[in-house]
């Protein structure tokens, strides 16, 4: 079994860090407002790689309070060259998500075609999020399923890795999940995480992406070379237009990395992207 890993960066370190995923993931306010990293993952896309366009729900969650909607979803989805895109969620709302999921779709299906769709279940309760999750689930058009690091953790009252095993166990107990499953986001304990859901067989899980190896680098926090976790967790909201890493920091970066890659089953070299 391999994990997919994509490797989310600074504009400044696409090159040299996000091009070390075997996948990419987007974020759509970046492709909007940034003609290069736009065409960055278009030449990654025609190149032969997955390129997945994510809403930016995290990263606009204090100012929008959700996702972005289709309209600029699908722009942005043009330009970086996306064959997947997560729909607009909002986090802790399992009705919400339903109905901006739903929404999503149907202006999706008047615009565009070809392009799959990541729906991503939400909830302040674990019942709400099992609830959102069997109804997106069985939505005509939704190919997978984003599992969020944001209502898990407080759905299942645990920390971000703790909480996605137990709610990917609980998705395998009666079987494969009938839709691929994407882990968004993670944290210190990825590496951790990825070896474990591998581990206990948890065969839906498809990929994940991260800006950890970036984020804790560059806020000069060590991963753990024996238990492959960050010694503590880094600030929020990593600074993924300007910042820029020293060259221990790279370095520490590029070592994450490799420690995230094996955990997932890939090789540590660099070779063999995936196609789309």
């Amino acid at each position: 079994m391999v994990i997919d890993v994509a490797v989310i960066a600074s504009l400044p370190h696409l090159h040299d860090l996000a091009a070390c995923g075997s996948i990419d993931m987007a974020l759509t306010h970046l492709a909007l407002h940034h003609t290069g990293y736009a065409a960055y993952h278009a030449a990654r896309a025609a190149a032969g790689g997955t390129v997945i366009l994510d809403n930016s729900a995290y990263e606009l969650a204090d100012t929008l309070g959700s996702g972005l909607g289709a309209g600029p979803v699908l722009t942005a989805a043009t330009l970086a060259g996306a064959t997947e895109v997560v729909c607009t969620d909002v986090p802790y709302d399992g009705p919400g998500t339903i109905t901006a999921t739903r929404r999503f779709l149907a202006q999706a299906a008047e615009t565009t075609g070809g392009l799959r769709f990541m729906a991503v279940p939400q909830g302040s309760t674990r019942a709400e999020w099992l609830a959102c999750y069997d109804a997106l689930t069985a939505l005509p058009g939704v190919h997978s399923i984003g599992i969020s690091k944001l209502s898990v953790p407080r759905c299942w009252d645990a920390g971000i890795a703790p909480a996605r095993l137990a709610c990917v166990a609980g998705l395998h107990r009666h079987g494969t999940p009938p839709k691929p499953l994407h882990l968004l986001g993670g944290d210190g304990c990825l590496p951790a995480e990825l070896r474990a859901h591998r581990e206990r067989g948890h065969c839906s899980v498809r990929s994940s992406d991260s800006s950890a190896a970036f984020w804790y680098a560059r806020s000069g926090i060590p991963l753990d070379p024996v238990s492959t976790i960050m010694a503590r967790p880094a600030p929020p909201r990593p600074d993924l237009e300007t910042a820029r890493l020293t060259a221990a920091q790279l370095a520490s970066a590029r070592a994450s990395i490799t420690m995230i890659r094996d955990a997932a089953g890939l090789p540590s070299a660099l070779a063999g992207r995936r196609p789309a």
